[in-house]
């Protein structure tokens, strides 16, 4: 079915998930480390398992949300370019022009 004209992209919080799965990663592994200085085998094999699940749950999460949060700073270029215009207009007032990013064009 080709997509309706008018009907406004999904709007996409990006990072939502990929902060979440960050967050569950680093608490498993934390809790890894207290099992395996505890000496609670179980504890850890499961935390570590727990820990490279959300990790590559993060990575497929980020390869899925690429594409939306390419379209949304394509659709309103402001959030991304004149940014990074005054970001060089500040390195250039500050004196800074002996580098890849002043002296680029």
């Amino acid at each position: 079915m080709p997509p309706r004209r008018g009907v406004p992209l999904p709007v996409v919080e990006p990072g939502r998930d990929l902060v979440f799965l960050g967050g569950v990663a680093g608490g498993s592994a934390v809790l890894a480390a207290g099992g395996q200085l505890t000496g609670r085998a179980t504890l850890r094999r499961n935390c570590r398992l727990a820990a490279l699940a959300s990790v590559s749950l993060g990575a497929v999460a980020l390869v899925h949300e690429l594409p939306f949060v390419f379209v949304s700073s394509a659709r309103d270029p402001r959030y991304t370019i004149e940014p990074q215009k005054r970001r060089l207009a500040a390195r250039r007032a500050a004196g800074i022009t002996n580098d890849s990013t002043t002296t680029a064009g």
